[in-house]
């Protein structure tokens, strides 16, 4: 069975809002589905049990109506918050539940199948359970609790059984459509935040986490280093040698940044065109510089053939660097000041003749 995997960090926005809609979708249609459960119950148990089962009925009803009401009204904001969401879902599990006992405890007295069981376990299959563990728990209450309640009828051993085998097999089903989901919109999500030729980031993905690894250094006091990166001569390159081996040369370049800042915590990204982004958490402001000094070597000793040879024979970088320094920066600047802090410093590196580094602390432009 394929691994249920959880989602990545940090989960975009975007993919927040449309979980948390989700799952007032699904209190939603299980509400629809609970009235015609109760409208279209076994006759039958209705004829032998009519007295008992109409106040529940009704009460399953109601809650049925009320919920559904409920969630339509949520649905009808543009953000929904995630409290409420919890707070709606949960209620709803544990009254639609409790409201079921009756129906679960008579449905052992007058078929050899667990009907009702069944249909109660269809609408949980219905959850959106993101890891194993999890699912686990909650099916295994189930049929526990089930196997409880069915007991006081004193059913067939096959009765027993199935309760047994149908929960494990609403288990497993569980499994397999969430953990299809979730591993679809993972993948997804790494699509659009990926940038299709050098499989980097790309500016979108990389300023979400960016946005977040800088969150994490403000708060561990941490010190986090911006750097912008821009081929020397690039459109030089493109004219001399084509479109195609310029591509291979921003794959190379990729690479090699990607290998000099190595780390899982590292975040590497496309800016646009020929220029990239690093954003990193560092021991110091000398640690800074001798990275960007690091990949600037890194790039050159690659011996990558130069578009601009009255420069250089290779292809070169020039690299502008910055950092959030805790204690010395203003904490309320953001992921976009200090990249363009270290986009000022690029500029500052290719006017004075590329192919080098300049390092901009925030502070610098304070005492100008």
């Amino acid at each position: 069975m394929r691994k249920i995997t959880d989602f990545p960090s940090p989960v975009p926005e975007e993919f927040r809002r449309f979980l948390r809609r989700s799952g007032i979708e699904k209190v939603r249609i299980i509400s629809i589905a609970i009235l015609l459960m109760v409208f279209t119950n076994d006759r039958k148990c209705v004829e032998q049990f009519g007295t008992i089962l109409l106040p529940f009925s009704v009460f399953i009803i109601a809650v049925a109506v009320i919920y559904l009401i409920i969630s339509s009204l949520l649905l009808r904001k543009n953000n929904i918050p995630q409290r409420t969401v919890e707070a709606v879902s949960l209620s709803f599990w544990c009254v639609l539940c409790t409201g079921f006992v009756p129906f679960i405890v008579l449905d052992a007295y007058v078929h050899p199948f667990p009907i009702n069981m069944t249909m109660l376990l269809l609408c949980i299959i219905m959850l959106p359970v993101p890891d194993r563990k999890n699912s686990r728990i909650i099916f295994a209450i189930f049929a526990v609790s089930n196997l409880i309640l069915a007991s006081f009828a004193k059913p067939q051993p096959s009765y027993m059984i199935a309760i047994a085998v149908m929960s494990f097999a609403g288990y497993m089903f569980s499994c397999h459509i969430h953990g299809n989901y979730i591993e679809l919109i993972n993948k997804l999500t790494e699509e659009t935040r990926t940038d299709f030729l050098t499989l980097a980031a790309n500016r979108k993905g990389g300023f979400e986490r960016a946005r977040s690894t800088l969150a994490l250094c403000k708060r561990h006091r941490h010190i986090c280093g911006f750097y912008m990166i821009d081929i020397d001569f690039f459109k030089a390159y493109n004219d001399n040698f084509g479109h195609n081996m310029g591509d291979n040369a921003l794959v190379n370049v990729a690479r090699i940044i990607q290998e000099v800042f190595a780390r899982k915590s590292d975040i590497v990204f496309r800016y646009g065109g020929e220029e990239f982004a690093v954003c990193a958490s560092v021991d110091s402001v000398e640690s800074l510089e001798n990275l960007a000094e690091k990949l600037r070597r890194a790039v050159e000793n690659a011996m990558i053939e130069a578009g601009n040879k009255s420069v250089c024979d290779t292809l070169t970088v020039s690299v502008g660097a910055t950092a959030y320094v805790p204690g010395e920066t203003d904490e309320t600047l953001d992921e976009n000041f200090m990249f363009s802090m270290a986009d000022m410093a690029l500029y500052e590196a290719k006017q004075a003749g590329r192919n080098r580094v300049v390092v901009k602390l925030v502070k610098d432009t304070a005492d100008k």
